[in-house]
């Protein structure tokens, strides 16, 4: 699945197993959302995140939140 902001709520599309985030989220909890068709029901999940320079400030804060999360 490629995802957008469309995509980050409302939607229960049974076994998606990949993410991929072509434009970064405008926050965390949209993020999270995002990638969180992944893995429902108790299955495993991969997400990722395409970034460039200009999103550092979303790369420094999703750091974070992955320290913070364990």
């Amino acid at each position: 699945m490629i995802a957008t902001d469309i995509a980050s709520r409302g939607l229960d599309i049974k076994d998606v197993n990949t993410v991929i985030n072509v434009e970064v989220p405008k926050d965390l909890d949209t993020h999270i959302h995002r990638i969180g068709r992944t893995g429902r029901a108790e299955n495993i999940g991969t997400a990722y995140s395409l970034l460039t320079l200009e999103d550092i400030g979303f790369a420094v804060n999703l750091c974070k939140n992955f320290e913070l999360s364990g």
